[in-house]
């Protein structure tokens, strides 16, 4: 009899260690961040700079494309400091450019002028305003929740620049243009 009772019990045993139980697994996957940025430049005919004030002259304009969540950020910056700077016969900078060979110019990014910003995005507060971009980059924060994707978002670039006397010839300044989560 003692032989039985413990055949049941390991019997018993055996049964309530495989009894059902739960787990749970996350599944996990990442929608990349996707931003893009193009920049072109606009043919602009500036035959009088330095004779006559230049306002709000357009030079380029920029196409944003993002998916991010919590908004982005778009930066411009100045290679030469916010001026214009004569080139040399090669079409390059003058190296060491007198006061007469560079001139200081304001930026400005206009409001969209086509394209969808995400629902739940603001408009940057700063759109419209000349920026001196010879104290640094200009950026512009366009910030919220979104829930759908910014897409072929449009905006043109502006200088503008006082009067002043200049040397003849050809002006150029490189503005880098750049795409951020935020």
């Amino acid at each position: 009899m003692t032989k039985l009772i413990l055949f049941l019990a390991a019997l018993t045993l055996s049964l309530s260690s495989h009894a059902a139980t739960t787990g749970s697994v996350d599944l996990v996957a990442e929608a990349p961040t996707s931003q893009a940025v193009t920049a072109s430049t606009i043919a602009t005919n500036v035959s009088n700079l330095g004779l006559a004030a230049q306002t709000d002259v357009t030079f380029g304009e920029v196409v944003i494309d993002s998916n991010s969540v919590n908004g982005f950020r778009l930066s411009f910056s100045s290679l030469n400091s916010g001026k214009l700077v004569a080139l040399d016969n090669g079409g390059a900078f003058v190296s060491t450019p007198a006061a007469t060979q560079q001139i200081d110019y304001t930026f400005k990014l206009t409001s969209p002028t086509s394209g969808t910003l995400g629902a739940g995005l603001s408009n940057a507060t700063n759109l419209g305003s000349a920026t001196n971009l010879g104290v640094g980059a200009a950026n512009y924060d366009f910030i919220g929740s979104a829930s759908s994707v910014t897409s072929a978002l449009t905006f043109g670039m502006q200088f503008s620049t006082a009067t002043k006397t200049l040397m003849g010839g050809l002006y150029k300044d490189i503005i880098t243009v750049e795409i951020s989560s935020l």
